[in-house]
């Protein structure tokens, strides 16, 4: 046995086959395929490598693809059972152009849709599993065109690593990503890792449950604004934004999410407020937040700009059917004369926003432990709202 996994990899050389391989795999991906030197060999498992691969102006989808070098390890005796076990999968600098939107040629299309609507088959023909995929030094290229007519954008992602175990439907999967774009403005650096499971052998989803934690730092406010278009709110934000998300639940209906906001680099301007743009400085936002199919609760979100403080804690039951805002709490904890900044001088008079100005440099602190604003139906609000008022309760 030890004699056949030496001599027969030897006998079997791949590079003859490579013409053909090159040709099916055109077929399949309707596009250009390149394959470099061919390995493989028999030890614990059959493995494979291949030092240059790449594909080019598929139809099949939106993707050029080019990597150094993949290596392959798959088990033997599961094989026997319609198994393939890929021990592990190492992808070494791949470098991928993603063009966004992607239109498949019309008359393809038709074709493969007819195809597919013939087809009744359905899942996999075989149980693919793989123990573990590797990515590492990736580079991936975004052409998006989707942001404005006329006009493309590109994002380089740089230093692309991704990592899973366990990839098989119906189990739990984990996995990591990470990458990072240089450019300013750009989408910063991004981290995550977490496990998902609900995948059915069908390929279907079947109760989801994702558990992640990410990380995006230094995310340009800028990128954002050529998809927002003509959006004034948009137009008047700059700078950039940090956060930390720890989320779990089923990727609709119910879920909790926590995490934390930096915004100690975001601007804003406004000149029908202000004179310049809002100040920088240390800014947080921290928030907690459940979703079921009966109630959004917001648990936490505690703005704090410098010195001062509000936080809110409330609920939304019925939320998809007959909303009501219960539960309300509102606390602050507020320098006056650090809010001189924030107060929109210029919708004041000359005499009215003298008298102010000179109040909040005074100094002085508003401090509200506990606003506990009563229940409110948002969709019929009262049509007198003196006792409304009359039973929100302050403690100061």
């Amino acid at each position: 046995v030890v004699v056949a996994a030496v001599i027969i990899p030897k006998l079997i050389d791949l590079n003859r086959y490579r013409g053909l391989i090159v040709t099916e795999l055109e077929k399949a991906v309707e596009g250009k395929v390149e394959i470099g030197s061919l390995a493989w060999g028999i030890s614990n498992g059959i493995s494979l490598s291949v030092e240059g691969f790449s594909i080019q102006n598929a139809d099949v989808v939106p993707v050029d693809f080019n990597i150094d070098r993949l290596a392959i390890k798959v088990a033997i005796l599961p094989l026997l059972k319609k198994t393939v076990i890929i021990n592990s999968l190492h992808l070494q600098r791949p470098i991928v152009r993603v063009k966004l939107p992607f239109e498949r040629p019309q008359e393809k299309t038709s074709t493969r849709n007819q195809a597919s609507s013939e087809s009744t088959d359905t899942g996999l023909p075989v149980t693919i599993v793989i123990s573990k995929i590797d990515l590492v030094d990736g580079q991936v290229t975004i052409e998006d065109a989707l942001s404005s007519a006329g006009r493309a954008q590109a994002h380089v992602l740089d230093n692309v690593r991704l990592q899973g175990t366990n990839l098989v439907p119906g189990e739990k999967m984990q996995f990591s990503l990470a990458f990072k774009e240089v450019a300013t403005p750009g989408l910063g650096e991004f981290e995550a890792s977490g496990t998902f499971e609900g995948l059915t052998r069908e390929l279907r989803l079947e109760n989801p449950r994702l558990s992640v934690m990410l990380s995006l730092d230094s995310f340009g406010l800028d990128t954002l604004k050529p998809y927002l278009k003509n959006n004034a709110t948009a137009s008047k934000m700059g700078g950039v934004v940090s956060l930390d998300l720890n989320y779990q639940g089923d990727l609709s209906r119910r879920f909790t999410a926590d995490g934390s906001i930096d915004l100690s680099r975001f601007s804003y301007s406004d000149p029908q407020l202000w004179e310049q743009a809002l100040p920088g400085g240390p800014a947080r936002i921290d928030y907690k937040i459940r979703l079921d199919p009966e109630r959004i609760g917001v648990d936490k979100l505690d703005l704090r700009l410098g010195n001062l403080l509000i936080g809110l804690r409330a609920g939304l039951d019925k939320w998809n059917s007959t909303p009501v805002l219960k539960d309300v709490l509102l606390s602050a904890d507020l320098p006056l004369a650090d809010t001189i900044p924030f107060v929109p001088w210029k919708l004041l008079k000359d005499d009215n926003a003298g008298i102010l100005h000179a109040t909040l440099e005074r100094g002085g602190r508003i401090n509200v432990d506990k606003i506990e604003i009563p229940p409110l139906a948002l969709n019929q609000f009262p049509d007198n709202w003196e006792p409304f008022v009359s039973d929100i309760e302050a403690v100061t």
